[in-house]
């Protein structure tokens, strides 16, 4: 999972016109939960952080508000196990599943984990649920993006409260040596990793972009 420990804080909003827009706009896209009575607690939270905010219940997701996704619908994953979410990810159901379920039965409400993961986009949209079709825009004007993603036991519910911080920044504003090792990373991914990522027809062009 490249999970570790982290002494990790919520952030404060800097995205509130951002998620309040899409909350008007995209409402039953962003939020979503299989009680209705966990919306107006969620939107509420989620407006006072910067992260996205899902929560899991016996390893479900039952609820969550996510403004900022990224080539996936927060509609189609409400009342899925952790396992159902991750369909798509190579290699999850016999390498991971087993696994993802340990862990979260043993995280503890003292606990809060993390992890990062990232993607290159062609477009700077926040809001990208569904992957559009390639743009053809330079490497040097594509997207790294990243996302921080906690998970903590809430002490009351019991509930898990899974967030997810989403940073991107261009290509051509990556130091020489980030550039290189994004390079590195990429060529070591398999290749069913990177079509997940919807990279596959790109990379050629972003290696020979990133490579010193």
């Amino acid at each position: 999972m490249g999970t570790a420990r982290t002494s990790a804080t919520f952030t404060p909003i800097a995205h509130r016109a951002e998620k309040e827009r899409l909350l008007a706009e995209h409402r039953d896209e962003v939020l979503a939960a299989l009680d209705a009575a966990l919306l107006a607690p969620l939107e509420r939270a989620a407006l006072r952080v910067d992260e996205d905010l899902c929560v899991l219940v016996d390893g479900v997701l039952v609820g969550g508000c996510v403004c900022f996704l990224s080539h996936w619908k927060l509609t189609e994953m409400i009342g899925r196990s952790v396992s159902e979410v991750h369909a798509r990810v190579p290699h999850y159901a016999e390498d991971l599943s087993t696994k993802v379920d340990s862990f979260l039965r043993r995280l503890t409400p003292q606990a809060v984990v993390g992890r990062r993961n990232f993607t290159i986009h062609e477009l700077p949209d926040l809001f990208a649920p569904v992957t559009p079709p390639v743009q053809g825009v330079t490497p040097a004007d594509q997207w790294l993006r990243s996302e921080r993603q906690t998970l903590r036991r809430l002490g009351r519910s019991g509930a898990v409260l899974f967030t997810i911080k989403t940073d991107q920044v261009q290509l051509k504003e990556l130091a020489v040596d980030t550039k290189s090792r994004l390079a590195a990373r990429l060529r070591a991914e398999p290749a069913d990793l990177i079509g997940y990522r919807d990279m596959t027809d790109r990379l050629p062009a972003l290696l020979q972009y990133l490579s010193p």
